[in-house]
């Protein structure tokens, strides 16, 4: 069996990638590179009328990671750039792998209920954790990623709330690894759509930033442009895929100044 290092990372959907267009490094599938997701599922919830396209953790996916493709479209994807920079910095040690544990599911939040203890979301994560644990004979979790809370300022959840349950999530996600000081890193949100509703959105970014700072690092993206920006398509909440390249490096940067010293 082979030996790892884990990436978790997780969240809503720029934590999947939806960032089209050219980039400025073409991602090359590599053999040192996988990653484990899970079997798409319709999940409705308890009253029958709010449906998302979920992941199920009972049959999940190990493969050699890749960008998702639709068609001749490739999407950016914030833990591959991570996990290549990873390898160019020679952190990988020669007979060790890196293995992308990928949680993320488009639209979901706390306040939605899917990112709670027993939620869906959270659910499915540490199962996909428990698995890619259990993978290989020496796995090591080396970082959680983590990019959601435009569900939390869009659906009116309040800042002390979100602060209460994204911390929550990661000492459980660090507890499950047995890593007390698994580095966390978290983002801002597409500028171009916050802008629009700046006051919930300002509100949950402080929070974001407040975790990140105590817990491991924030990583601000008020440069970065949306797929409108890019392309005029009308998506203005996802990342294009050039700047989902440019946010992966910056997540790898601030986990180089959080292990720095280690």
């Amino acid at each position: 069996m082979e030996k790892y290092d884990l990436i978790i990372i997780a969240g809503q959907s720029n934590s999947i990638g939806y960032g089209i267009g050219p980039a400025p490094e073409d991602y090359e599938p590599d053999e040192r590179i996988l990653s484990i997701s899970a079997e798409p599922q319709d999940y409705t919830d308890e009253n029958g009328k709010f449906a998302v396209r979920f992941l199920n953790g009972e049959h999940p996916r190990f493969q050699v990671a890749d960008e998702l493709r639709g068609g001749t479209t490739r999407f950016g994807d914030i833990s591959l750039t991570f996990a290549r920079e990873y390898l160019k910095a020679g952190l990988l040690a020669p007979d060790r792998k890196v293995l992308i544990a990928r949680c993320g599911v488009g639209g979901t939040g706390f306040v939605t209920h899917f990112w709670n203890p027993g939620e869906p979301c959270r659910a499915m994560m540490h199962k996909l954790i428990d698995i890619s644990l259990r993978h290989g004979t020496d796995v090591r979790p080396i970082a959680l990623l983590w990019h959601q809370g435009e569900n939390e300022a869009f659906e009116g959840n309040r800042p002390d709330t979100y602060y209460a349950q994204l911390t929550e999530l990661i000492q459980s996600v660090r507890a499950q690894c047995k890593t007390a000081a698994l580095p966390f890193i978290c983002a801002g949100f597409c500028k171009d759509w916050a802008d629009q509703y700046r006051a919930q959105c300002d509100a949950i970014l402080e929070v974001i930033r407040r975790v990140g700072a105590e817990n491991g690092a924030y990583v601000d993206t008020e440069d970065l442009l949306s797929n409108n920006q890019k392309f005029n398509n009308g998506d203005d909440s996802h990342f294009c895929r050039e700047s989902l390249q440019i946010l992966g490096k910056r997540y790898f940067d601030a986990y180089r100044r959080l292990t720095a010293d280690a």
